[in-house]
């Protein structure tokens, strides 16, 4: 078994995004994968730096990238206190990547925060070309997807 230095992937491991669509409506969940080619023949476990101990389950997501707008995950800070296990040949792991943004302000729209919906939730992201990426602290290497955001139906 392979133990990776905290918030590094090992040689040899291949990270992608995968995509159901590339053209998706504001406001809309995508349901996508992570997929990890591990060719080594043996189990890769992969730590994060970020608790007291320096080992923790490292956290991960989808963001939808457009210069100008502030769409950054927010992580918990809890540390879990296992590895991620990626066994040898292909790993697939589902995430979901949102077409709203990831905060807003119910009071006046202050610059970089949109305005909360009626109901307290995100708006959707504006129309435009984003690009998808895997965020996080050990899969980020995964190569963008271009994606097209349009108004929703």
């Amino acid at each position: 078994m392979i133990t990776t230095p905290s918030g590094s992937t090992p040689e040899g491991l291949r990270v992608r995004l995968e995509l159901p669509r590339t053209r998706v409506s504001a406001g809309a969940t995508v349901n996508a994968a992570i997929v990890i080619d591990n060719p080594t023949g043996r189990a890769v476990e992969l730590w994060s730096g970020a608790g007291a101990g320096g080992r923790c389950t490292p956290k991960y997501a989808v963001q939808l990238v457009r210069r100008g707008i502030d769409n950054t995950p927010a992580f918990t800070a809890e540390c879990g206190s296992g590895p991620l296990r990626i066994a040898p040949g292909q790993t697939r792991m589902p995430v979901t990547a949102l077409t709203t943004y990831t905060h807003c302000t119910q009071d006046t729209t202050p610059a970089g925060s949109p305005r909360c919906e009626a109901d307290g939730a995100p708006p959707g992201l504006p129309q435009g070309r984003y690009t998808a990426r895997v965020v996080g602290n050990v899969l980020n290497q995964a190569p963008g997807v271009p994606v097209e955001v349009v108004a929703a139906t």
